[in-house]
């Protein structure tokens, strides 16, 4: 039985979803004056956009892509030459599950992201990223129980049966995108701690996360590696599609959740993604990874993953 408690969560949603839909309703100029500064001088603030027009909507974790249609939930706002956005959700949680293999607990899985985005010139843009999550504290160690689930470790021991809890750092990232020609660009991804380009949009970015706060039983084993501490991605993309490659740190973090562990490069991985409309949003990747889990360092693994997601 899952009894969750969210009515100060569903609030805050609506509050962000109030603020996005007023932004989308209304017609956002290529320019806009902002109050006078001391000397009188208006600022003006041009709108950011991605050097291909690719919308928003389509960012997920990293450099994964959603369906364009996914609703965005968030509060925008924009200074000078930047451009800033936050979301973010949280859930009291009441877990009760029953039987043998079953635990009780009280918990608030939260997770929160930022964005910082500037155009230099009209070919060029810098994107920051950030995500944090409080789940060490709210969450604890040993996660929160969920049947069938496994992943990652608590007291030297496999969790099993519990979903661990996420690291307070869980994305520290920088893009740099370069317009090629009028449909094609180039970019780099860089991150002390973030996603490589292997597997699909990880859970807490799809849209349902922001109503159902366990994550799936595949999340460890499709989204293992969405907190890397380390992260190097180039790639090509157009409108439609894009191909990258990954170098990163194949080993999943240690259970110090607060600590920010060493970057490493002995990893890799190759993604091919496509929107071919809208409301879709496909990816086939491949990846290596060394020495993954903490408690078998012996092992490495290859991963093979396909998905399609529809909105």
């Amino acid at each position: 039985m899952i009894i969750c408690y969210r009515s100060c969560v569903l609030a805050s949603i609506l509050l962000f979803g109030g603020i996005a839909r007023a932004q989308e309703d209304t017609p956002m100029p290529e320019s806009m004056s902002m109050p006078p500064t001391t000397s009188s001088t208006p600022m003006q603030m041009t709108t950011i956009v991605n050097p291909l027009a690719i919308p928003d909507t389509r960012d997920g974790g990293g450099t994964s892509w959603l369906p364009d249609s996914t609703p965005m939930y968030a509060i925008m706002r924009q200074s000078g030459p930047w451009q800033f956005m936050y979301h973010g959700a949280a859930h009291l949680l009441s877990d009760q599950m029953n039987g043998p293999r079953g635990d009780r607990t009280l918990s608030l899985p939260n997770w929160e992201m930022m964005t910082a985005r500037r155009n230099v010139g009209m070919r060029n843009q810098w994107k920051l990223a950030a995500m944090l999550s409080l789940d060490p504290l709210t969450v604890g160690g040993s996660g929160y129980p969920l049947l069938l689930q496994t992943g990652e470790s608590w007291h030297n021991q496999p969790l099993k049966d519990h979903q661990h809890p996420h690291n307070f750092f869980s994305e520290l990232s920088a893009t740099y995108t370069h317009l090629v020609t009028p449909e094609s660009a180039v970019y780099l991804y860089a991150a002390p701690v973030g996603q490589p380009a292997l597997g699909p949009v990880a859970y807490m970015h799809r849209t349902f996360a922001l109503d159902d706060p366990l994550s799936p039983i595949g999340h460890h084993w499709q989204d293992s590696t969405h907190i890397s501490y380390g992260v190097v991605t180039a790639g090509y993309q157009t409108r439609l599609w894009q191909a990258e490659v990954s170098t990163f740190n194949g080993r999943e973090p240690g259970e110090n959740r607060f600590a920010f562990e060493k970057p490493t490069f002995d990893s890799f991985s190759g993604r091919l993604s496509a929107n071919p409309s809208s409301n879709l949003a496909l990816q086939a990747s491949f990846g290596y990874r060394k020495s993954p889990e903490a408690l078998h360092p012996e092992e490495n693994d290859h991963r093979i993953s396909a998905s399609v997601i529809y909105n």
